[in-house]
């Protein structure tokens, strides 16, 4: 402690932890992103390959795993004392969950990546119903319960597509952004803002999309990239449906 008037009270204030605890199963288990509402419930999403004997499902919407890495879902209360609902969003190969948003009304908006075809992976509504490349970028909502897919699909091309970040607006549209290799023939580019694939030879371009409240249709979706490797890392949108990207162009951020 330094010099301090030794008339007066001495108060240090602590470093507070309000809580802390482990979270996942008997196998390698990843928290890639998080969410908080206005009553303070913290939503998570991330990847595990612990099964469901060990890994804390609860109230979830699906509570079996599906096999070689699923995404999860997950509420905490505010307090953190326990989980609202924890479940898998997954198929028969490696699927994760990077990216997370929450409504006003406690819908979680969740967005990742997936091998796995429309046969195992939980598609539901849209916007797309079919896998069509190597890695496709998948999104889905979560009702407020935690107890179901309200939508679930995929966002790809015949490359690479990889859906990292999302944010949610007033009216229950989903932003999303990331990043895809695959060609402009195959991916479903509509409105822009860049119809072209100008591709890194590893990520490719950054995208960015729009999907309308139910699910069913993307508003837009189109590149934003060069003639070398562009990612979209994380999103944002304002009051007026405006959105913003942050992007990683090679060793560059923009």
């Amino acid at each position: 402690v330094g010099s301090y008037d030794s008339t007066q009270t001495l108060v240090i204030d602590p470093a507070v932890l309000i809580y802390c605890g482990l979270f996942g199963g008997s196998r390698a288990d990843l928290g890639n992103a998080i969410a908080l509402d206005s009553a303070g419930s913290v939503y998570v999403t991330g990847w595990t390959n612990s099964f469901e004997n060990s890994f804390p499902v609860a109230g979830g919407m699906y509570r079996r795993y599906s096999g070689n890495g699923d995404a999860f879902v997950a509420k905490l209360s505010a307090d953190g004392s326990y989980l609202v609902y924890c479940g898998y969003i997954g198929g028969s190969a490696d699927d994760s969950g990077l990216g997370i948003a929450v409504d006003q009304g406690g819908k979680a908006y969740v967005v990742g990546h997936t091998k796995s075809t429309r046969g195992s992976f939980p598609v539901t509504r849209g916007p797309e119903l079919e896998h069509r490349g190597l890695d496709d970028a998948w999104v889905a909502k979560v009702n407020a319960a935690g107890t179901d897919l309200l939508y679930c699909g995929y966002i790809g091309g015949n490359g690479d597509d990889v859906g990292h970040a999302i944010a949610v607006d007033s009216t229950g549209s989903a932003y999303i952004t990331g990043w895809s290799n695959s060609s402009g023939s195959s991916f479903p580019v509509k409105g822009g803002p860049s119809l072209v694939y100008n591709g890194g030879s590893a990520w490719g371009d950054a995208f960015i999309a729009k999907v309308e409240p139910s699910g069913l249709t993307l508003d837009y979706c189109g590149y934003i990239g060069g003639d070398a490797d562009d990612a979209g890392l994380d999103i944002a949108v304002d009051a007026i449906g405006r959105a913003a990207h942050a992007d990683a162009r090679d060793d560059d951020v923009a």
